[in-house]
C-alpha cells in the first residue's frame, strides 16, 4: 500500500456520490493523509448519447482525467 508519497485519482462511469471513489476515499482517509481527486457524474440524472460527448458533458474525458492527475500531484507536493 502506500508508504507515503501517493495521491489517488478514481475515475469512473457513474455518480461519484456512493461510488467507488467514496469506497475509495473513506479507506484511504482512515489510512492515510493523501490528497484524492474523483471523477465522474456530479450529481445528475445520465443522458443517453455519444460516448465522447457524454465524456466531455460529464468531465470524464482523458483530458479531465490528465487534469485531475496533475491537480492531485500538485496538491502531494505542495504541503
Amino acid at each position: 500500500m502506500c508508504k507515503g508519497n501517493c495521491a489517488i485519482v478514481s475515475a469512473e462511469n457513474h455518480n461519484i456520490y456512493g461510488g467507488l471513489g467514496s469506497a475509495v476515499a473513506e479507506v484511504a482517509s482512515e489510512n492515510f493523509p493523501i490528497p484524492l481527486q474523483r471523477i465522474g457524474i456530479k450529481d445528475k440524472l445520465g443522458e443517453a448519447g455519444q460516448n465522447q460527448e457524454l465524456l466531455e458533458k460529464y468531465e470524464m474525458s482523458a483530458n479531465y482525467i490528465s487534469e485531475a492527475i496533475r491537480a492531485v500531484i500538485t496538491r502531494k507536493y505542495k504541503n
